[in-house]
This record gives C-alpha cells, sequence and structure tokens, in this order.
C-alpha cells in the first residue's frame, strides 16, 4: 500500500508522484469544510421522508453531484416487488415504488494497483418523519448552521455521514489523486423502514468488493446489530353506544392490553440466558416499541377496531420464522386471557440481526487508521438497531461496517449533526481509503 508516512524517496519508483501526507490530507479536508457543508445542507433541504416527492429528487441530486464531481458511473435502480420477494432480507410493504429509486454508482480505474482492495460506501437518504415542527428550533429542512452543529432532519441519520464519504474522495481528488482500486455507492431509499433500497442495489449490482462502509452515526466502530421486525397488530371489539359501554367491546382499551401481553416477550428475550454473547452485557438489549395507533370512528362510540405497528428487537442468529412464531403465540394469550379477536400483519422490516468479524481486514484496518489519524482509541460497539450492512453480510459474505459523525436527537426535536466531527470523520476516511484502495494520479 501507499503509505501516509512513506518518504518520497522511497517510493518515487512506484509511482510518478510523491504518496500524499497525512497533513496534506489533514490541510485538503481542512479547506473542503465549506463544500462538505453546502453538500449536506442541499441534502438536508429535501424532505425525503417515505412517499415524498423529494425521495426521487434527492436520490438524483445525488447521481448528478456523483457524475459531476467524482466522475462516477451511475444507474438508478428500482424496486422490483416480484422479483426481490423471495430474496432473504424483503420486507413486504403495501405501496408501490413508482419514482422512487435508489442509486448504484461506479469509480472504476483501468489500471488497478496490486496492492489495492475494493470499497463501497452506502448511505441512505431517507429520513423519519418530523413531529411536532413548532418546537424545533430551526425548520426541520433547513439545514441551518449555529456554531459547531448543522440542524435538520436526517442531517445527522444520515446525509452527514454520506457527505462525510463524498468529500473524501473529494479530498484526495483535490489533492490529484484517485482511488487506485474500484469503489463503489450505494445511494438508497427505505433504510428507515425495509431496508428494500440497498436489496434493490445488491439485486442489481454484481460488483465483488472487498468490503463496506456505511458512515452511519452510530458511536464507534459498528460489531453487531440486532434484528429488526415491524408487525401490525388488529384487535377487534364489539360497538355500541357509550350508554351500553358494557355490553361492548373497547378495542382501543383491549389493544393495549393486547401490546401489554406482547411486551412480554421483551422480559423473556433479556434475560441473561436469552441474550447473544455479544450482547450479554446488555441488561436491556430488546425492546419492542409501540410505534403507531389508530382506533374509533367517534367519541360517543365504543371503538369496534384499533390497529397498533410495533417494532419487535431480537438478537442476531435468531430467525425470522421463530421471531414471527414468537409473537403470534403471544397475541393468541391475549386472545385467550382478554376474550377479543386479534389479527396480525408483517409490513416493514423483516431484517436479521448480524455479528461482524472485528479482526477482519476491513474492521481492523478502519480501527488502525482511525486511531493514527485521529490519535485516540476508537472501540468497536454493537448496537441496539439496524442498518443496511445485513445485506452485504448476509446476502454477500461481504465484511461491512458502520462509521460516522457524531450526531444527536436523531428521530427526534433539533437534530443535528456536529462539523467538527464530519471534518474528522472524512479525514479518517481519505486515509482509509489511501490505505486501503490504494492510490494513483489522476493523470495516470
Amino acid at each position: 500500500f501507499i503509505m501516509a508516512e512513506q518518504s518520497t524517496s522511497s517510493s518515487s519508483s512506484s509511482v510518478s508522484s510523491p504518496p500524499l501526507s497525512r497533513s496534506q490530507i489533514h490541510d485538503a479536508t481542512l479547506s473542503a469544510r465549506d463544500e462538505m457543508i453546502e453538500l449536506t445542507q442541499a441534502l438536508v433541504r429535501f424532505q425525503s421522508t417515505l412517499l415524498h416527492p423529494d425521495e426521487g429528487k434527492v436520490v438524483r441530486f445525488t447521481q448528478e453531484w456523483l457524475e459531476k464531481n467524482l466522475g462516477f458511473e451511475t444507474q438508478l435502480v428500482h424496486v422490483d416487488a416480484p422479483k426481490l420477494s423471495s430474496e432473504r432480507g424483503w420486507s413486504p410493504v403495501d405501496w408501490k415504488y413508482d419514482e422512487r429509486p435508489s442509486l448504484v454508482a461506479h469509480l472504476r480505474t483501468d489500471t488497478p494497483s496490486p496492492n489495492g482492495r475494493s470499497l463501497l460506501f452506502n448511505g441512505h437518504l431517507d429520513v423519519v418523519p418530523v413531529e411536532r415542527e413548532e418546537d424545533w428550533t430551526h425548520t426541520p429542512f433547513s439545514g441551518t448552521v449555529v456554531g459547531d452543529l448543522l440542524y435538520g432532519r436526517g442531517a445527522g441519520d444520515m446525509k452527514g455521514g454520506l457527505a462525510c464519504a463524498l468529500i473524501a474522495l473529494r479530498v484526495l481528488r483535490q489533492l490529484g489523486y484517485r482511488p487506485a482500486a474500484y469503489v463503489g455507492v450505494h445511494a438508497v431509499l427505505e433504510e428507515e423502514c425495509t431496508g428494500n433500497g440497498a436489496l434493490s442495489c445488491i439485486h442489481a449490482d454484481h460488483t465483488p468488493v472487498d468490503g463496506v462502509i456505511i458512515p452511519e452515526p452510530l458511536p464507534g466502530i459498528l460489531s453487531a446489530q440486532l434484528g429488526v421486525m415491524w408487525v401490525t397488530v388488529t384487535v377487534l371489539g364489539e360497538p355500541v353506544h357509550v350508554l351500553n359501554t358494557s355490553k361492548g367491546s373497547n378495542a382501543i382499551e383491549s389493544a393495549l392490553q393486547v401490546y401489554a401481553v406482547l411486551k412480554e416477550l421483551e422480559a423473556e428475550w433479556n434475560q441473561p440466558e436469552a441474550r447473544h454473547e455479544v450482547y450479554s452485557s446488555f441488561e436491556h438489549a430488546i425492546n419492542i416499541n409501540l410505534g403507531k395507533i389508530h382506533g374509533g370512528v367517534w367519541a360517543s362510540s365504543v371503538p369496534s377496531l384499533c390497529s397498533f405497528e410495533a417494532r419487535v428487537g431480537f438478537f442476531p442468529g435468531v430467525s425470522l420464522d421463530h421471531v414471527r412464531e414468537s409473537i403470534s403465540a403471544k397475541l393468541k394469550v391475549a386472545e385467550e386471557r382478554l376474550g377479543v379477536e386479534v389479527r396480525c400483519e408483517w409490513r416493514g422490516f423483516q431484517a436479521e440481526g448480524c455479528v461482524m468479524d472485528t479482526s477482519s481486514p476491513l474492521l481492523s484496518t478502519l480501527k488502525t487508521v482511525h486511531d493514527e489519524v485521529l490519535d485516540r482509541e476508537i472501540a468497536f460497539t454493537a448496537a441496539t438497531c439496524t442498518t443496511d450492512c445485513r445485506f452485504y453480510m448476509l446476502n454477500r459474505d461481504t465484511q461491512a461496517t458502520c462509521y460516522g459523525p457524531k450526531a444527536n436527537a436523531i428521530h427526534g426535536i433539533d437534530e443535528t449533526v456536529s462539523i467538527t466531527s464530519m471534518l474528522e470523520v472524512t479525514e479518517v476516511l481519505a486515509n482509509f481509503i489511501v490505505r486501503w484502495c490504494d492510490i494513483q494520479p489522476i493523470s495516470s
């Protein structure tokens, strides 16, 4: 590899110009600060929530940016539900995919280095909806900068992280270099609800890669992630006028009791003997979250129907079938205990968990580069959420991890990303590309 600390004399015979020093990359990263902020702001200003017209617009913006600024070849990839429905990790939905593509992009070299290894950056461009907009300090899709913080829905999760990866490539380009191995980008939708965007990309793009980095705002370098399943539960009651309440069955009240029974799984799966070894020190890694509820049509009528949507976490190595069977069994218990009819559907996330190999070349090299460049150690951390890493790990047997900038209030009010942290991640990723892919002068 072309190491950052190599002297110009030791490498003059192997490349036509000296390799880059860390100080050169550091200075170039600082010089790219404004461009990094502007790119992040441009991405944040697209209101790319589920089914919003800006979903397609932000993907096409990213496509044009990659072509214009980095010379990528690009391809828009649409979700083909009939074809993908049999693929591992497919999540069923009740909406259409018209005008909602994801993006596959390629940066190839005609003269690959024998020392170079291929790399893929994945980043999701979709964001979760905004609640209580009036309580935000700054408009959620403004990209306002105050001091070290850039505000906006998706600023932290994870448009700022994707900007770090792209600007890292720009930094090298500004210094006259490019990766000496293949680099790809998957810019995807629906990471926040299904993962079908990433699934469509790996189904369309069969380019082999040696590692995948997703610049998600997680602490440390990701070493494991939970499985996540969404379930829609419907409870049927008996409608009557409120004057005869005792003769009816309130579906909303019953639904809350059904949810309480379902939550029993959470306690069972968090028991020490039930934990995955990677999560042995987590007292409460598994969560069942009541995220949405809808029921009733009139304040003076006993509601006859109530549905709720829950997010169920589970450990790596647990099959989707086992989770569905466990949920169904608990709902059957609720039916018998409460004397109500309960139905369930599986829509949204059907995501298995996975564990990364921290001794793999990808994770160990990324840690080494981070520790050297920033002069502080970074830890490997297991997350209690899911990411698109699972598709590369489970469907393509490719090492993948997350490493991104510090963010605050993701999915919450006043979401932000730290600009200082973005600069650090950009600098580390630029140095990682040098170490992992090798580099070559653009003129070559």
